[in-house]
């Protein structure tokens, strides 16, 4: 048989009441801790779309000023914009499954080529200028840029 012997420095109130204040602290701790962590899962997320935001408008932006570059790049464009009316288009492949890019040529007009304005040599030289209008696109992330490129070549003149 086993006995419980207890001294007058441990002794039991049997009637006690408890408040339950640390169960009440502890459920105050847990809203707290829950909340933090809800709000840094938000702020997560809204920073993670936003970083895809900016990664996609900068695909678009490289792709409107890739179009630009290749129907610069090669004059048989702007020849054919100098004979047309109307500007023409030139489709671009990037390689990248999923963005698109188009460039549109217009011929602006011609002027006298610059340092050749005086003398024997006026008429000699024109200055041909055209507008390329490029315009990238990734359309699953709804992003589009367009960027304006002003060019000009010199040429014979037709005086």
């Amino acid at each position: 048989m086993i006995r419980i012997v207890l001294s007058s420095s441990m002794s039991v109130h049997a009637g006690s009441r408890q408040s339950g204040a640390v169960l009440i602290m502890s459920m105050l701790m847990l809203l707290v801790m829950t909340l933090i962590g809800i709000t840094t899962m938000n702020t997560a997320t809204l920073e993670e779309k936003m970083s895809a935001n900016s990664m996609n408008n900068n695909i678009s932006l490289q792709a409107s000023e890739s179009a630009v570059d290749a129907a610069l790049s090669d004059t048989n464009n702007l020849v054919l914009a100098l004979n047309s009316s109307t500007p023409i288009s030139v489709s671009t492949s990037l390689g990248v499954t999923g963005v698109t890019s188009v460039a549109t040529i217009k011929y602006l007009g011609s002027t006298i080529a610059p340092g050749f304005s005086f003398g024997n040599n006026q008429g000699t030289f024109s200055t041909y200028q055209f507008e390329a209008e490029g315009t990238g696109s990734v359309p699953a992330a709804n992003a589009t840029s367009v960027t304006v490129q002003g060019i000009y070549r010199i040429g014979p003149g037709g005086s």
